[in-house]
């Protein structure tokens, strides 16, 4: 099962996108432009959870187009925006996760303080 960071319509919109359209149509490189678009509308959803900031950090650097100093090499664009968007759909699992699990811990404290009452 596929975790969905909210169950608000746009959130819902993109994981369908994701699952439906794989962009078979195009070049890779086109491919991978249209799944970075994906990526960053992604991480617009669930920036907020992101709680460490240099995954954030690392994120960011893989989506947007950078100029000046922080310009990347022209090889090294492919291969960057490609991991980032392979771990954005990692990521967006293990957010998933660890909301789960807070979840879990959060009633089972609830069950405990309730039988020692």
């Amino acid at each position: 099962m596929v975790w969905v960071p909210s169950q608000n319509s746009d959130a819902l919109a993109l994981e369908r996108r994701w699952r439906l359209n794989h962009c078979d149509d195009l070049h890779n490189d086109d491919a991978l432009w249209a799944f970075t678009i994906r990526a960053k509308q992604e991480y617009e959803l669930m920036r907020e959870q992101i709680n460490d900031p240099v995954i954030g950090r690392l994120c960011k650097m893989g989506i947007y187009d950078w100029s000046g100093l922080d310009a990347p090499l022209h090889q090294a664009t492919r291969s960057l925006r490609h991991n980032t968007v392979f771990n954005l759909r990692i990521l967006k699992r293990v957010v998933g996760l660890e909301e789960k699990v807070e979840e879990f811990l959060l009633s089972v404290l609830l069950l405990k303080l309730n039988s020692s009452l």
